[in-house]
């Protein structure tokens, strides 16, 4: 058992930090950017992309510190000398965003355009975008740009969750998450680089109540289950020795005959009930044929 809660420990404190496995990074479009891996890394690194077709293509490699160039036609990347073995990228373009990979861990990289609004947002919260005014459409499609790739947002249909005024062409994104980060565009031009986060006081109050799970919950839980498993075991001990002890008294009984009497009964295997027995009642005598005597003597056979 405490093998398996160890176990189960391990797991969860394992599921716990594999949301923060995934490094996210922003660059405004031709400043230099640095990738880093997610975890410190001893070895060799090889720095790969992949592309929008889904299969990747090698960078660079790592090797003893020194940078082996696999395709760079441009001359823009290179690596740091640092314990992360982070990818280097100058002169960034849109085209630069999408997801790199150092090893076979994750980076994803977004690229802003130079000029474009940058908005935070909460998880959960609401936010509204605002197309420019230079667009002819009255109903301006919407188009958010994540990882290389374009999603519609919003277009003559509504969309679940987005509100849409034709008055002045504004798009309010209600009860946002995690994926609605990303570069908006409106009708082909950048909007807003949108970036939502987690609520820092959540955060801190999910990771006070893990170290209080992890601190003070789980080993009082563990105390209290050794503490039950002991009584269970310390009671079974005991009720086994009084029923061995039951047995043991019912075989002497069996074996011994022993029968006490009640205090103040009596009991007819002493001596003073045997001698009682034994003695003739008192009383008439009654006439007793000896043995000699034929009981048919009495009868008259002259009758």
């Amino acid at each position: 058992m405490m093998v398996k809660i160890d176990s189960c420990l391990f797991a969860f404190v394992l599921g716990f930090n594999v949301t923060a496995e995934i490094i996210y990074r922003e660059a405004v479009e031709k400043n230099t950017v640095s990738l880093p891996c997610p975890h410190p890394v001893a070895g060799n690194v090889t720095w790969s992309r992949q592309l929008t077709n889904g299969s990747k293509v090698n960078l660079i490699e790592v090797i003893g510190g020194k940078d082996n160039k696999l395709n760079d036609p441009g001359k823009r990347y290179s690596s740091l000398a640092d314990k992360f073995k982070s990818l280097v990228i100058t002169r960034p373009g849109v085209s630069d965003s999408g997801t790199y990979f150092c090893n076979t861990e994750t980076v994803e990289l977004t690229v802003i355009p130079q000029g474009t609004d940058e908005k935070n947002a909460t998880i959960g919260t609401s936010i509204t975008l605002k197309c420019p005014d230079d667009t002819g459409s009255h109903r301006p499609t919407w188009v958010r740009r994540i990882n290389g790739m374009n999603i519609t947002v919003y277009s003559q249909n509504k969309t679940e969750g987005l509100q849409y005024s034709t008055e002045n062409k504004m798009l309010t994104l209600t009860n946002v998450q995690l994926n609605h980060s990303g570069l908006y565009y409106c009708e082909g031009k950048p909007v807003v680089y949108l970036n939502v986060t987690k609520d820092e006081r959540f955060e801190r109050a999910s990771h006070k109540l893990f170290l209080l799970v992890l601190g003070v919950v789980l080993p009082l839980a563990l105390t209290v289950f050794i503490i039950l498993f002991l009584f269970r075991r310390f009671r079974f001990r005991t009720q086994g020795r009084g029923e061995q002890q039951a047995d043991t008294d019912y075989a002497e009984i069996e074996d011994g005959c022993v029968f006490k009497p009640t205090q103040g009964g009596s009991n007819q295997y002493d001596l003073t009930y045997a001698a009682i027995h034994h003695t003739q009642p008192a009383g008439n005598k009654t006439e007793v044929s000896r043995p000699n005597q034929s009981i048919y003597s009495f009868i008259n056979t002259n009758e």
